[in-house]
């Protein structure tokens, strides 16, 4: 993924083309290109807990760009736009996801996917998307311990964190412990 670039994915028919095509000239006004994956009519076999179904990746650098230029909330609303933009009200079992990519750490750079899920409010998506960049701010910090890659994270190319809508808390999935889990069910 390129670092000036925001990468949206999503497969609801509901999806509202034109806050799309807003967002997309606001992000162009500042030099970030929106990529798009529409996944519309696709039919998909997959382990819908973990994928990256509905989705918002972003390189870490243009958030830290926003926190230094002082135009943080202006970035976070057009963050929340895309997402009512991509994401019905009406979906619950499918998690929606914030990827983050590129987090500097003293290891190399790591990439973490934030999932919810659930019908989520306005207000809920707000402090989800804080969370989202507190957590990272807290790996590249080193204040945050993350799991020791297993042989699944090739696969995800990412930590994948569950975040609770409304507690907030935030909690990193072992996968390869949920695979054996599953396995045995």
């Amino acid at each position: 993924m390129k670092e000036n670039a925001i990468l949206i994915r999503y497969h609801s028919n509901k999806c509202d083309d034109k806050l799309l095509f807003e967002c997309d000239e606001e992000l162009n006004k500042q030099g970030i290109r929106l990529c798009k994956l529409d996944l519309k009519d696709t039919i998909l076999h997959a382990a819908l807990d973990f994928i990256d179904l509905d989705f918002i990746a972003i390189n870490y650098l243009i958030i830290q760009n926003y926190m230094i230029n002082g135009s943080y909330d202006l970035f976070k609303y057009t963050m929340l736009k895309l997402w009512s933009s991509i994401r019905p009200h009406d979906i619950k079992d499918v998690p929606f996801t914030l990827r983050i990519n590129g987090i500097p750490t003293i290891n190399g750079p790591e990439n973490i996917s934030c999932k919810v899920c659930g019908p989520i409010s306005e207000d809920q998506k707000n402090n989800i998307i804080n969370k989202s960049f507190e957590l990272a701010k807290s790996i590249s910090d080193n204040n945050v311990k993350l799991l020791e890659r297993s042989a699944f994270y090739n696969a995800f190319d990412a930590h994948i964190f569950n975040i609770d809508p409304i507690s907030l808390d935030e909690s990193e999935i072992d996968i390869e412990a949920e695979v054996r889990k599953r396995t045995k069910e």
